[in-house]
């Protein structure tokens, strides 16, 4: 817990992070999941260019078409335990629900597939249900998960 307070001091009051400042995906079935007291989902330019400041996350490009990187996308997903809430293949998007190890709060992710030539984009955005903070988890799961797409 006293790691956890001195890391929250060293990063941004958001909670809410994106690979893609200009067109971060979007969350659809999650929305009809969370509660009126949970955090918006709505970005302001004040949230996206803190993140700008502080994190350097970057989508990740898969060697493979859209339709076979989709399988692989989805059982990363599947491998790191997260709940799958929607997985759209026609769209190339993936919405899941996390459930954070320490505290037991739960954090919604949306991943989206985009053809890049012959290649697959994957962009993910991660969003924290409660606190003005996030501690820097989104930001960590989003490295850790295309660390993972990067490995296979």
């Amino acid at each position: 817990p006293l790691n956890t307070m001195r890391r929250g001091a060293a990063v941004p009051a958001i909670h809410d992070i994106t690979t893609d400042l200009k067109n971060p995906p979007q969350f659809e079935a999650v929305q009809n999941i969370r509660s009126p007291s949970d955090n918006s989902l709505a970005l302001d330019a004040k949230v996206l260019a803190q993140q700008e400041q502080h994190y350097n996350v970057q989508a990740a490009v898969l060697d493979y078409a859209p339709t076979a990187a989709f399988d692989i996308v989805l059982g990363a997903v599947q491998a790191m335990g997260w709940q799958v809430v929607q997985a759209t293949r026609g769209r190339g998007t993936i919405e899941a629900s996390v459930q954070t190890p320490l505290f037991g709060f739960i954090d919604d992710v949306v991943i989206r597939l985009s053809p890049e030539g012959k290649n697959t984009r994957v962009d993910m955005r991660s969003a924290s249900r409660v606190g003005v903070s996030d501690l820097g988890a989104n930001a960590a799961r989003i490295e850790a998960f295309m660390q993972t797409l990067n490995d296979n």
